[in-house]
């Protein structure tokens, strides 16, 4: 059994379109239930072994892709942080500014995401936490208006609806 985990995990791991599809066959071969998660146009396998985008594999370095599986594993759900800490580095190993090293890895996924998908796939809280969207428009998921490309709040004012009528 042991010898197929680990031939499962370097399928996984190339992230291929054939090579996820024999990992697969081996899973059901074996009994396995461990499914990947779909949200959309996005296929994420579990434990950080690889992702697809439109049957596309998307390559991704192994922090990066432990946040995308660890935010796939609980659909609509937040995840905090702290969990994400947990899952990329153990405690002996961790960097001397987590949080930093974190946010790196955050915003380059979610760059990388937004560039093959066209938009925002992760919806970020710092206090609640994260969560992965299946949707370019995540206002039904998270009860939030979505901002305007350029990233600023529609606020309107007295004086920027003065300036309009003019």
């Amino acid at each position: 059994m042991a010898d197929y985990t680990s031939l499962i995990h370097h399928l996984e791991a190339r992230g291929t379109p054939l090579a996820l599809e024999a990992a697969d066959a081996i899973r059901k071969l074996l009994g396995e239930k461990r499914k990947p998660a779909v949200f959309g146009r996005l296929t994420v396998y579990p434990n950080g072994c690889g992702a697809l985008i439109d049957g596309e594999p998307l390559y991704l370095p192994r922090q990066q892709a432990i946040i995308l599986s660890v935010l796939a594993e609980r659909p609509g759900a937040r995840v905090s942080k702290e969990r994400i800490y947990q899952e990329i580095w153990e405690p002996d190993e961790e960097p001397k500014n987590i949080q930093d090293a974190f946010y790196i890895q955050l915003s380059r996924l979610r760059f990388c995401l937004r560039e093959r998908l066209g938009y925002d796939a992760i919806d970020m809280s710092r206090r609640l936490g994260y969560l992965l969207l299946s949707e370019p428009n995540g206002s039904s998921r998270t009860g939030k208006a979505p901002r305007p490309k350029d990233g600023r709040r529609n606020i309107e004012t007295p004086a920027s609806s003065l300036t309009r009528a003019a």
